[in-house]
């Protein structure tokens, strides 16, 4: 009996230590960024489900202060000469009624990770 109790304690904590897992988006060409005080939606012209969240429309950019604001110069940069992107998602954020996947990395797809 003691050895199952230990077996048990054993697998739960191994899943209950295991780290949150990303996604990532297809490599694809930003065709809307609409901003606002708590962030940036960003979507992209292939959008695929991602983190379980509700909302997936957009995939989110939380911004809650200007250091942000080099990411923000990354995504407007990739927009305006419609280069691929890739994003790193990791969670969501709820933004009033809706829950977006958050962007937590942004990959340009002119290196070899989006090939």
């Amino acid at each position: 009996m003691l050895k199952i109790r230990h077996l048990i304690a054993i697998a739960l904590l191994s899943f209950s230590s295991t780290s949150i897992a990303e996604s990532y988006s297809d490599p694809s060409v930003i065709t809307a960024l609409t901003f606002g005080t708590d962030g940036v939606r960003v979507r992209l012209e292939s959008m695929k489900a991602a983190e379980s969240c509700e909302t997936q429309n957009y995939y989110f950019l939380h911004t809650p202060d200007e250091s942000h604001d080099k990411l923000i110069s990354v995504l407007l940069s990739a927009k305006v000469a419609q280069q691929k992107v890739s994003l790193q998602l990791a969670g969501c954020h709820q933004l009033g009624a809706n829950n977006y996947p958050k962007i937590s990395h942004i990959y340009f797809c002119d290196t070899s990770f989006c090939s």
